[in-house]
């Protein structure tokens, strides 16, 4: 049996290839120039405008006891914008147990409300009080979520305390 190509099959095959290179080439670009949120947390920390826990005066002298918090900064670093639709701190305990603290419970820094638009290199920032990461824990590792609208799933980092 003799196999013939002819001017057509080369073609065919010319054109598969030159499809094939097309449509990886155009999923690496999709992924190299999507939103990239990158969740970063600073914790134990203070706010002047924090809620006060206690107020002692001695003398002249006021002292002021301020809650401490979790600070938590959403950066956009990839190269398009994307849309913050939800916030939330969680943790799955041992017994699978899921527990969620809603966007309600963030305290965001400005003129913010959810859903949040980011653009290239935005950030938007917000607190979560100490008291609800150290109950979370009694149940597990508590992380923060982040729900955008790049994916069906959270960008999520685990909440690293230190007391």
């Amino acid at each position: 049996m003799e196999v013939v190509i002819t001017d057509v099959d080369i073609v065919k095959w010319w054109g598969a290839i030159i499809a094939t290179i097309a449509l990886g080439w155009n999923i690496i670009s999709y992924k190299l120039n999507a939103p990239k949120i990158v969740i970063r947390l600073t914790y134990p920390i203070c706010f002047l405008n924090g809620r006060v826990l206690s107020t002692a005066i001695e003398d002249a002298n006021t002292a002021t006891e301020l809650a401490s918090y979790s600070l938590i900064e959403v950066i956009n670093r990839g190269k398009a914008p994307t849309t913050i639709s939800k916030i939330e701190a969680a943790v799955t305990s041992k017994d699978k147990l899921n527990i969620n603290v809603s966007s309600q419970s963030f305290q965001f820094h400005g003129e913010v409300n959810l859903p949040i638009t980011l653009g290239v290199g935005e950030m938007v920032s917000c607190r979560l009080e100490s008291d609800i990461v150290k109950s979370l824990e009694q149940h597990g590792t508590a992380f923060i979520k982040v729900y955008s609208s790049q994916s069906d799933k959270p960008t999520k980092t685990k909440i690293r305390t230190t007391s």
